[in-house]
């Protein structure tokens, strides 16, 4: 999951993710997954 994690966090240093409730959503996913 640190793939997915830095993943987000390229997305999100490139402005493309611009939907909150997914990115809530996938925290969610990594905080449950550790």
């Amino acid at each position: 999951m640190i793939a997915a994690s830095r993943a987000l966090e390229s997305r999100r240093r490139d402005r493309l993710f611009d939907d909150p409730y997914a990115e809530l959503l996938l925290n969610n996913v990594l905080a449950t997954r550790y």
